[in-house]
């Protein structure tokens, strides 16, 4: 793969790749590499599925909610604390598309708190924050026992 804007781009997965020794080149783990695609097609369905269920609302129910809608009854700002059951973000993802195109600023703070099990330094190092990093996701606060 490629550094483009500091950030890792996989260019070939399972091929044998030129190797100029550029200052760009990098290497990236093939299962990285087909995680975020995965999640992008995952992107994709879930924001298309978003799509229909919204403009599948029957048409004179959103008239008629158009013409009752005032400016008092507009929402200009939402903070939302949540307790998400794993295996919901795909849940929390919809919802964060749809506001993304009703609002101009939309920020997500996520809280990954894990205990009762193990994980070795080296695999939290490598599948963990590899994964963030390569997916341009920021860690704010890291804790670890």
């Amino acid at each position: 793969g490629y550094l483009k804007a500091g950030k890792p781009i996989c260019e070939k997965i399972k091929e044998t790749p030129e190797i100029t020794f550029s200052e760009e080149e990098v290497i990236i783990k093939p299962e990285l590499c087909r995680e975020k695609e995965e999640i992008e097609k995952e992107k994709e369905a879930k924001s298309l599925e978003i799509y229909e269920t919204v403009t599948s609302f029957a048409p004179e129910v959103l008239e008629e909610r158009t013409q009752e809608n005032t400016l008092e009854d507009k929402v200009s700002h939402i903070r939302l604390k949540l307790d998400v059951p794993v295996g919901q973000i795909s849940t929390i993802a919809r919802i964060v598309n749809f506001l993304g195109n009703k609002f101009s600023e939309c920020k997500i703070e996520i809280t990954i708190n894990v205990r009762d099990g193990e994980i070795g330094v080296l695999e939290y190092q490598d599948k963990i924050k590899e994964a963030l990093t390569q997916s341009g996701i920021k860690i704010l606060e890291e804790e670890k026992e």
